[in-house]
């Protein structure tokens, strides 16, 4: 369950074509534990380039490398570093 205050932060800071709600997924995932200490927020940056991208895990998967300054860029905005 993600924080509110940092959702609401969040969701104030970008504008629809910049983000959006996504249904809740049951990742394997060890931040929910980070997360019972911590407030937190999990957030999916986006390293896809459409449906024919392959599985993150895949032999053939080509990182975007945009997406590193796309998370930047998302950290910077919802922690007050601007």
């Amino acid at each position: 369950v993600n924080d509110g205050g940092l959702y609401e932060k969040a969701r104030k800071r970008f504008g629809p074509d910049e983000a959006m709600l996504v249904k809740p997924y049951m990742m394997a995932e060890d931040f929910s534990n980070y997360q019972r200490r911590i407030p937190g927020l999990y957030t999916f940056i986006g390293i896809g380039e459409g449906e024919d991208t392959p599985p993150l895990h895949a032999s053939c998967f080509e990182f975007n490398e945009q997406a590193l300054l796309n998370g930047v860029e998302y950290f910077l905005r919802v922690t007050d570093f601007e």
